[in-house]
This record gives C-alpha cells, sequence and structure tokens, in this order.
C-alpha cells in the first residue's frame, strides 16, 4: 500500500483532488508497484508485470489523455503498450519507456527534440528510432533525455545548448547518439539543465550548466561544460541524485555530499548561495540512501531514520508552517520505506 504527502498540484499524489497532504496518506490503490517516478507535476508507475501507469497533470499529454482540454488527471490511468516496460524516466513534460525487448518509447512536450525525434507534443507513446542495445538505465531533464546501455555507455538526444548532452557538436540532437565518454557509467542523474554521471569505478563527472555550481566549479571558471567534468577525484561514490538545480553524492562510507543551488536551503544552513564545490552535508550519521527533490533533500540513515531540509513551502519535510528547512528534519517515524520523491511530493510506504 503506497502513501503520499507533500505538494498534490495538479493532482500528483493520485488521491483524486488537488489538496496538500501534510502527512501520509493513502494515495494508490495500485498493487504490485516495481518502480515510480515523480517530476513534481506528474507520476509515471510500472507494475511487475511491466503494465504503465500515470496520473497528475496532462498539460503536454504526460498522461497520454489525447484530449486538450484535460489539463490533469488525479487517478492512476494506464497507458497501453504493446510489450512489458521494464524502465521508466520522466521530466517534467516529457516520459520514457524502454520495454523487456529493449525498444524505447517516449512521448509528452518535444519542442527540443527531447523525445528522440520530430514532434512539438506526442500525445501517445511512440518508438525512439534506437536499435542494437540493451538498456539498464534512463533519465530526463527538462530538455534532453538520457538512457545508460547494460555495458556502461550513455545515449543522448534533445538540446545541447549548454553542453547537457556532453561532447556533440550540434545545438539539438534530434537523432539519439551515443556520448562521447572515456570512462563507463554505472549511474546517470538529470537536472533541468545538468547531467550527472557515476562512472564504473565510483567517480562522480557532471556536464551542461553551471549557472549554480551545478559542475562543482565556481561559475567564473566554468559557465558551462560540453566535457564530463569530474566533482570529486579523491572520493568514491556509490549514488547520486539531482534536484532541479542541486546535486548529492553519497560516499562510500556514509557521507553525504552537496553542490550547486541553495537558494531554499536545499543544501543546508549558513548561505542562500550556491555552494560552487562539494560539500559535506550536516548529517551526523552514516546514510545508505539519498533523494532529491526539485529544491530538497532527503536521507536515508543506516538505522532506518528518514532526515529532510529544503524547499517545505507544500508540507513535503514537516507539517510546519516554514517555508523552509535549513536543518535536517526527521520526517514521519512511521515511514517504512521511501518509494519516490519529485518536485515537492514523496511516495512511501509505512510500518505495520
Amino acid at each position: 500500500m503506497l502513501f503520499g504527502f507533500g505538494s498534490n498540484s495538479q493532482g500528483v499524489l493520485g488521491t483524486g483532488d488537488d489538496q496538500d497532504r501534510s502527512c501520509p496518506d493513502r494515495v494508490l490503490d495500485l498493487s504490485s508497484v516495481r518502480c515510480l517516478l515523480c517530476s513534481g507535476v506528474h507520476c509515471l508507475a510500472t507494475t511487475l508485470e511491466g503494465r504503465v501507469f500515470a496520473w497528475g497533470s496532462n498539460e503536454f499529454r504526460q498522461v497520454c489523455v489525447e484530449d486538450a482540454e484535460v489539463k490533469s488527471v488525479a487517478t492512476a490511468t494506464e497507458i497501453r503498450f504493446p510489450c512489458p516496460i521494464k524502465i521508466i524516466a520522466t521530466s517534467i513534460w516529457h516520459c520514457l519507456a524502454i520495454s523487456d525487448h529493449d525498444q524505447v518509447w517516449s512521448w509528452g512536450w518535444g519542442q527540443h527534440g527531447q523525445l528522440g525525434y520530430k514532434s512539438a507534443i506526442q500525445p501517445t507513446p511512440k518508438l525512439v528510432p534506437i536499435e542494437g542495445f540493451s538498456f539498464k538505465a534512463a533519465a530526463c531533464g527538462w530538455k534532453h533525455s538520457l538512457v545508460m546501455t547494460q555495458e556502461g555507455k550513455l545515449l543522448g538526444w534533445g538540446s545541447n545548448k549548454n553542453g547537457v548532452l556532453g561532447p556533440k557538436d550540434r545545438v539539438v540532437a534530434e537523432v539519439p547518439s551515443l556520448v562521447a565518454l572515456p570512462f563507463n557509467v554505472s549511474s546517470i542523474a538529470c537536472g533541468m539543465n545538468h547531467s550527472v554521471c557515476l562512472s564504473c569505478d565510483g567517480q562522480v563527472f557532471a556536464f551542461g550548466d553551471n549557472k549554480f555550481g551545478q559542475l562543482g566549479r565556481s561559475v567564473e571558471e566554468v559557465r558551462c561544460s560540453f566535457e564530463p567534468v569530474a566533482v570529486m577525484e579523491s572520493k568514491t561514490f556509490v549514488a547520486i541524485a539531482c534536484g532541479w538545480n542541486h546535486c548529492l553524492a553519497l560516499e562510500e562510507n556514509g557521507m553525504v555530499w552537496g553542490w550547486g543551488k541553495n537558494d531554499l536551503g536545499q543544501l543546508g544552513p549558513g548561505t542562500k548561495q550556491p555552494y560552487l564545490a562539494p560539500r559535506r552535508m550536516i548529517v551526523d550519521v552514516p546514510c545508505k540512501k539519498i533523494f532529491c527533490g526539485s529544491e530538497s533533500c532527503i536521507v536515508e540513515t543506516f538505522e532506518g531514520c528518514y532526515l529532510s531540509w529544503g524547499w517545505n513551502e507544500h508540507h513535503n519535510i514537516n507539517p510546519s508552517s516554514a517555508l523552509h528547512v535549513m536543518t535536517p528534519s526527521p520526517l514521519d517515524e512511521r515511514i517504512k520505506e521511501i518509494v519516490a520523491v519529485g518536485g515537492a511530493s514523496v511516495f512511501c510506504t509505512l510500518k505495520e
């Protein structure tokens, strides 16, 4: 049974209404959910059988309701595919799905080529012209898409204005092509206008826009980069996560590091200025999982406690009236597992 709290704008929690929740409330009747993703305005979920459901904003047909007058759908709606889906990815306005046969489908907003073909708005899933690869993961930014192969190679498409697709000579790459990285990757994540990847030997690299220090460098040093920038070469990491303009990385010893935009306290106290270099987060104990909302962070400690900080306008961190929570705050102690975080919405299971 799934529960949710925080922002319910456009029905993103799937409760059938648009009222925010300050405490975990039952939100979905779906059973056997394998993966749930939240963009902040809509959600995608896959079941163990490979079925796909969506709800929330339909402004760019993210829920695949073709009627343009239907701007949002507050309950889970199935998106039909001819075969089971194993991987999903989503940004605010477009979505990806990868089948068990490694076919890649996309739909939603595509004005900048992020769908992998020419279409301003694609109301239903359409095949992306990619063949000959076996896929392991996918991620979506605001105007770009990335997929990772089983061998650790990256393919990307969409807007490359700030180098968010890495070393490519085109401003818009409408046709998917390999990202020329000098290493293989084990994990990928996308912010709005930047990309982050974890190499197979535990190094973090970032490329794309650096307006808020998303690449872990000062703006004066790097405004944007089409080449992967090593974020912290002296550390070994096991996980990465991206908000809109900030990043987290989990070190192998459980320490959490962050960099990027900090205007709403998403990287902790002391300043609202961007963190232009990675800084250890103010968590006193080792952690085993990290999550980013659009402008907030959640970590899970090895004791099973969840701590969060950042933007709290929708009570996605705690029920207080504080707009920003600047230091790690315990989430509801009934939470058993965080399932998905996106925008200012959180999905979880509860302890029995």
